[in-house]
């Protein structure tokens, strides 16, 4: 391709390092939003206190069903990569829990029974994270786990930034309040 002047330099330029040439999809700049100014991916870390009763468990319980993350990606309908994933276990227990991260809002089943999942909902799932007992950091008056390099691939549903979780126990803790399990998880946004 021959070059005429700076200005289809520029064009070709855009085009290698981005595939939209300038003026192509999403505006002039080939921005996929419908702002400027943020360049790249962003990262966060939402907080999210799991609403558990203080009865008994039993292994492969529901431990909370779906809760909202709100604001989990930065766009609507936006794509991102769950980075982190840290557990709070304020009553000291340290229970291996798998936390089910699911596109939009459905349902694990009730709480502290067995999982009964809807086919329907089973298609909203976007991937299990497993805590073992083994990664939990004991100190002394709580338990801390900490995954790192999670990797999940997630994407929120046209219209939302919100994602789900949910947490199944793998063991069989009996809370001391209800608010005691705190989950923080690191975000890599589109």
């Amino acid at each position: 391709m021959a070059m005429k002047n700076k200005s289809d330099s520029f064009i070709l330029n855009e085009w290698w390092a981005t595939g939209v040439p300038l003026g192509g999809a999403g505006g002039a700049s080939g921005s996929s939003e419908g702002h400027l100014g943020e360049v790249g991916g962003s990262t966060i870390i939402t907080t999210v206190t799991l609403t558990a009763g203080t009865t008994a468990y039993s292994a492969n319980d529901i431990f909370a069903d779906t809760q909202p993350i709100a604001g989990a990606m930065r766009v609507t309908g936006g794509k991102g990569v769950l980075d982190s994933l840290l557990v709070i276990d304020l009553d000291d227990q340290g229970v291996d829990f798998d936390f089910v991260l699911m596109q939009d809002h459905g349902s694990l089943g009730t709480e502290n029974s067995a999982v009964t999942i809807a086919d329907a909902d089973a298609l909203k799932v976007l991937g299990t994270v497993p805590v073992l007992t083994s990664d939990y950091v004991d100190l002394i008056n709580s338990q801390v786990a900490t995954l790192r390099n999670v990797g999940l691939p997630v994407q929120a549903t046209a219209g939302t930034t919100s994602l789900h979780l949910g947490v199944i126990t793998r063991g069989a803790p009996t809370l001391q309040t209800v608010d005691s399990v705190i989950v923080k998880l690191g975000w890599l946004r589109d």
